[in-house]
């Protein structure tokens, strides 16, 4: 096929995946910091580039599985990881959910949370909901959705091996402006009701997809390699005006302020291009240095993301359940507890390395038959 089928681990990537792990973090603890992090490099959030690095991830790692075992090792590859990810999802929520139970009289924001009264009232219906994946309160969104975005995968490599590219990117992007025209409301109000909360998995998918697609075309393991710096700067200099226009430092900056140009919810246009001239702006190499601290340092989070990411929700609750009530809620305080709760995803990445290097020792060690 003329590509290399390399798949080293780029510490980039995971530098990345690490540093959006952390802006999740923040975002998602209710300090003075989250107003620095949530849409403050423009209409975008962690949530964008985390999709479509999955995506990407995806793409070239899976194109290796199709070429050294076939497609039917793609799909159980795939199947595996959507089996993981359902696993620490429901790991995760009998956790908080006992967590919860004992508390949720007195939490206030619990309700607002998604965790009524019914919720606790009917324990075994609530945990069977968990179960099916109809039942997501606050945080409990965001897996369910990566978990149908790698049932797809088998599907999407295939037609990207016979060359289907130009499908895969027509589909997904038709199914996203169907969506922001609201064409495809009654569908997924129909057989998706109330899951994967606000987020419209129908919008949202085009980052996934087309992650893939770039992923699986990449010529080698630098992402954004051919854009030079002209690119980079006209990338930039984008990236700024958005900046401008999303903390309104202008007269009349607000010209981009409504739903369908920058909702969350459906992925709006703007919130695509704002991600998309960032993407190219922090994957330049210069930025991540493979020996640099910080890279190395964001990396250990980037390539442990799934038991990061399920540690950290269930750590925003604990500390909200547990920490917060007993805390005099000061803008110091409350900024204190979200720099500690991201040192603590270190906890949960240490501990998934240990466990991957005696993975692989035994393995070494155990004679061939």
């Amino acid at each position: 096929m003329g590509r290399r089928l390399n798949c080293v681990r780029d510490a980039r990537l995971d530098a990345i995946r690490g540093l959006l792990l952390i802006g999740m973090s923040i975002d998602h603890f209710p300090s003075i910091l989250k107003s620095y992090v949530e849409d403050g490099l423009g209409f975008v959030t962690a949530a964008e580039g985390f999709i479509f690095l999955s995506g990407y991830v995806a793409g070239f790692c899976y194109l290796r599985t199709l070429a050294q075992k076939g497609e039917w090792a793609v799909v159980g590859r795939a199947a595996n990881r959507a089996r993981s990810i359902y696993v620490f999802h429901i790991c995760a929520f009998l956790i908080v959910f006992g967590a919860m139970a004992r508390m949720h009289a007195s939490l206030p924001w619990a309700a607002g949370a998604g965790w009524d009264q019914t919720a606790f009232d009917q324990p075994f219906k609530t945990l069977f909901l968990a179960a099916t994946l109809r039942c997501q309160p606050m945080y409990f969104d965001i897996l369910p959705m990566y978990l149908v975005f790698f049932l797809l995968v088998p599907a999407v490599i295939f037609c990207l091996r016979r060359k289907g590219w130009w499908l895969v990117l027509l589909a997904s992007a038709t199914v996203w402006l169907l969506t922001q025209l609201a064409v495809t409301d009654a569908l997924k109000n129909q057989f998706l009701g109330g899951m994967f909360g606000w987020f419209n998995i129908l919008g949202w998918q085009v980052l996934f997809i087309f992650g893939m697609v770039f992923g699986y075309y990449r010529s080698d393991c630098n992402l954004w390699s051919r854009f030079g710096k002209k690119s980079f700067f006209l990338a930039a200099a984008l990236a700024a005006v958005l900046f401008v226009f999303r903390h309104k430092l202008l007269p009349h900056s607000d010209v981009f302020h409504s739903e369908f140009l920058i909702g969350k919810p459906r992925l709006g246009p703007v919130r695509v291009l704002n991600f998309a001239v960032l993407a190219v702006v922090f994957s330049r190499p210069q930025i991540w240095p493979s020996h640099a601290l910080w890279t190395r340092m964001l990396s250990l989070l980037g390539r442990n993301s799934l038991p990061v990411f399920s540690f950290h929700i269930v750590l925003m609750y604990l500390v909200r359940c547990f920490v917060v009530p007993h805390v005099t809620a000061t803008q110091t305080n409350m900024a204190f507890l979200a720099v500690a709760t991201v040192v603590l995803l270190y906890l949960p990445a240490s501990l998934a390395e240990v466990l991957n290097y005696l993975n692989v020792q035994g393995e070494v060690s155990t004679p061939s038959s």
